[in-house]
């Protein structure tokens, strides 16, 4: 459909002509491999979960008995990489 084809004082009719067209290309959804997909994210939320809630539990132990020690340049250095990585992004992204 034409813009020129479109009523301008009644945008309702415009909007209910424009739905009614037909649609043109070939655009196409297919669920053959959704399956096979939904499975590997199922299998990969559960691998890496397993590693994260044995690594969690053991933190919350240290925290509870007082002998977890954070290593404040470990922590500075994870700040600082994660701070650089993120103005190498907004850098790509504004080129």
């Amino acid at each position: 459909m034409k813009i020129d084809q479109i009523n301008a004082s009644d945008p309702i009719a415009a909007t209910s002509k424009a739905a009614q067209a037909p649609a043109r290309g070939k655009d196409k959804v297919t669920l053959e491999r959704s399956e096979a997909v939904a499975k590997a994210i199922s299998l990969a939320k559960v691998s890496a979960g397993a590693g994260r809630a044995a690594r969690l539990t053991a933190l919350e132990a240290g925290i509870r008995s007082g002998s977890y020690q954070p290593s404040p340049s470990r922590i500075a250095e994870k700040m600082l990489s994660s701070a650089e990585a993120d103005a190498q992004m907004l850098a790509l992204l504004n080129r």
